[in-house]
């Protein structure tokens, strides 16, 4: 028996709407992204980190990224990491509230994104090889 989602991507029609609304969703997000990094940079004069997008394997998302004039200019996760606790120990309480504030946007975003980005490559893979076994079909 199918599952219900799967019974929806029957109709080509139906999967090129989901994809089309998933592209529109990313662009979205990507937008907002943008945003919250602007934000960020307008909000906060000089501090020590930034936000910046970072595109890993095709899939984007917002970062944080330590300020440094030598070009050590890593990734880091601010919650989990040694880099990230001890920017937020050595932080007036105002600035953590800030990054955390900003912390959790990012984390929804990205959240969002992957989840958006997943679902595309995994029907772009669905219809690849709906396509495949069409055309072997047609050929025997």
């Amino acid at each position: 028996m199918s599952e219900p989602a799967v019974d929806s991507l029957r109709s080509s029609h139906r999967l090129r709407r989901r994809v089309e609304s998933l592209d529109h969703t990313m662009r979205a997000l990507r937008d907002a992204m943008s945003t919250l990094c602007k934000d960020f940079r307008v909000r906060l004069s000089r501090p020590p980190a930034h936000l910046a997008i970072r595109n890993i394997r095709g899939s984007v998302g917002v970062h944080w990224r330590a300020r440094a004039y030598t070009g050590n200019q890593s990734f880091f996760r601010l919650t989990d990491s040694e880099r990230g606790i001890a920017l937020l120990r050595d932080m007036s309480d105002s600035m953590r509230s800030v990054f955390l504030s900003y912390e959790l946007k990012r984390i929804e975003l990205n959240a969002e994104y992957r989840l958006a980005y997943g679902e595309r490559r995994v029907l772009d893979e669905f219809s690849r090889l709906r396509a495949a076994a069409a055309a072997w079909r047609n050929t025997n």
